[in-house]
């Protein structure tokens, strides 16, 4: 039962991701490294409702669980980093955030995570850098570099609408 509930928690953000809705100006790039970064906010979802805590990489979040055949993340974001379309994918552990339990394979968890998505030096057509945390929203950077946590808005860093 629980590998169903979230074979359908992958599935529908499989599905959401390819319904982002994204300014005609984005390249496509861009919208790659976006839909990494909403991908990996639902799976965190599913991740943290079952083993209590965030995952702090992607290798923790893309390995199944016992007798599960899936993970909670797409095999291409399985590496860390992980490398797509031209942009490096980084998840870790928010600086300051407590550790959590043990996931259902016995590695630490956290409760809270910062994920990155940064344009791998000298792909074109991908001038900004990205993050997400628990909070599920998107920021962005036009220098290239991820914002920072807090996130906060300021003359290269946005919140992405």
């Amino acid at each position: 039962m629980a590998t169903s509930r979230i074979t359908v928690l992958i599935v529908a953000g499989l599905v959401i991701i390819t319904k982002v809705n994204l300014r005609r100006s984005e390249p496509l790039r861009e919208a790659s490294a976006i839909g990494s970064l909403r991908a990996i906010a639902s799976a965190q979802v599913s991740y943290a409702s079952m083993n209590g805590g965030y995952a702090a990489s992607l290798t923790a979040l893309a390995a199944p669980c016992p007798r599960q055949s899936h993970g909670f993340l797409s095999p291409n974001l399985a590496s860390d980093p992980a490398i797509t379309n031209g942009y490096e994918i980084r998840v870790q552990t928010e600086r300051g955030a407590l550790p959590g339990p043990a996931d259902c394979n016995g590695v630490p968890t956290s409760t809270a995570y910062y994920a990155t998505s940064t344009p791998v030096p000298g792909t074109p057509t991908a001038p900004r850098a990205f993050a997400i945390d628990q909070r599920g929203v998107i920021w962005y950077d036009t220098s290239g570099s991820p914002p920072s946590l807090p996130f906060k808005e300021t003359g290269t860093i946005k919140r992405l609408q």
